[in-house]
């Protein structure tokens, strides 16, 4: 049988032992402890109903907050992925303007080291050029 059908033959093979009661207690007893059991399996019925909802709302409640810590986790570790990606490039970044200010550096140290001959003039390879054959 289906699941569907199954509980509806249960459900009201319930209702209808709850109904012979009922009209037993209605024969061999008054009306008056009649009404009392129907209000009693009344009241039952719906603290039990009640019971189940909440029990159901609560396990759909926790399974929600589950799901949002589970993909909440999922997202935090992405973002210290991309944090810890972003630091390594800061200190690639540095560690490259320091190796380009190393060199700057070395570069003016070398150039400050060079003195220049006192035998050589400014003017080398210069020759005199006559400009009367100009015309």
């Amino acid at each position: 049988m289906h699941d569907g059908t199954s509980s509806f033959l249960k459900l009201f093979s319930c209702l209808l032992v709850g109904v012979g009661f009922i009209a037993w207690l209605h024969i061999y007893f008054s009306p008056t402890i009649a009404l009392v059991a129907i209000c009693l399996l009344a009241g039952t019925i719906f603290f039990t109903g009640g019971a189940l909802l909440a029990t159901y709302t609560q396990k759909s409640t926790l399974d929600g907050v589950a799901q949002f810590s589970a993909k909440d986790a999922v997202t935090d570790r992405y973002r210290m992925q991309s944090l810890r990606e972003l630091a390594k490039g800061e200190a690639w970044k540095q560690k490259a303007e320091g190796a380009k200010e190393l060199i700057v550096y070395k570069q003016e140290q070398k150039l400050l080291s060079q003195k220049p001959d006192e035998n050589e003039t400014f003017w080398t390879n210069t020759q005199l050029v006559d400009t009367e054959d100009w015309s």
